[in-house]
């Protein structure tokens, strides 16, 4: 984990990219990785994991979220400070521009 990279983000953006729920970071960011099925989305690349509007579920791991920073550590296994500092990446452009971020 590298503790410096989040010295490099304002506190203010670290607590709106902790609310970014999951559909809309893979819908901007991993369009290919989802499938819309009916009410829900299916992942492509891991079996079983369902996403919805404000939240999502694998059930076969015992997991379930809201947010996309959660679905990274917990799902794509990345150390907290590293995902939040993709999200960053990501989003770094509205959050300088004060835009809020559509959810």
């Amino acid at each position: 984990m590298n503790t410096k990279l989040i010295k490099k983000i304002p506190i203010e953006h670290v607590i709106q990219l902790k609310t970014i729920d999951l559909l809309t970071y893979l819908k901007q960011y991993e369009p290919n990785s989802i499938i819309k099925n009916k009410s829900h989305y299916d992942s492509i690349t891991h079996n079983g994991l369902i996403i919805y509007k404000n939240r999502w579920a694998w059930k076969s791991h015992h997991l379930n979220g809201k947010t996309a920073i959660q679905y990274l550590v917990f799902v794509e296994e990345m150390d907290y400070i590293d995902a939040l500092y993709l999200l960053y990446q990501c989003y770094s452009k509205e959050l300088n521009n004060g835009k809020k971020i559509h959810q």
